[in-house]
């Protein structure tokens, strides 16, 4: 990849790779998601489950989107006010009770988060294997995962915990 960026200085080089990387590496994960999904689902070739990687490309986004905006919007009232603690804090190199004070109050919104986000982490297999579209995938997967959502944080403690050990 280098001899691609001849001439340009080092420098230069690295910020073009890491765009590069930061912008392809998230589709590429994407499409062999998709991939992969379709592959089970269905077991066909493999070259035809690409193609149809592709035609689900935008829809994904889409709904990833949607994921994502409905765990910032749920969490985002529980996050405000330790966020504007915090930008208080730093802008008036502010005691330790509004540090305190800070982490008081972003200790429920990421928690909030941390629960959305279980909520709708399947809206992308929704529609995927269920071809749920929009609105529809995020319901389907809060429908999931709601009976059973201290299993999935436990399942995720657990995980976490699992990846903390093995990469320390």
């Amino acid at each position: 990849i280098l001899f691609f960026f001849w001439g340009l200085p080092e420098k230069y080089v690295f910020l073009l790779m890491g765009v590069f990387y930061f912008l392809l590496g998230p589709i590429l994960v994407s499409l062999l998601y998709i991939a992969a999904l379709k592959t089970i689902q269905t077991q066909q070739r493999t070259l035809t489950i690409y193609a149809g990687a592709f035609r689900d490309f935008l829809p994904f986004v889409g709904i990833m989107i949607l994921y994502l905006m409905k765990v910032l919007l749920w969490a985002l009232p529980a996050l405000l006010p330790g966020i504007g603690l915090g930008l208080w804090a730093m802008a008036s190199r502010g005691s330790g009770i509004l540090w305190t004070l800070t982490f008081i109050f972003l200790i429920p919104g990421v928690i909030l988060v941390f629960i959305a986000a279980l909520y709708y982490n399947f809206s992308g297999m929704a529609f995927l294997l269920d071809r749920k579209k929009g609105w529809e995938a995020l319901r389907w997967s809060k429908r999931i995962v709601r009976p059973n959502l201290w299993r999935f944080i436990q399942g995720t403690i657990v995980v976490v915990i699992w990846m903390c050990l093995m990469y320390a």
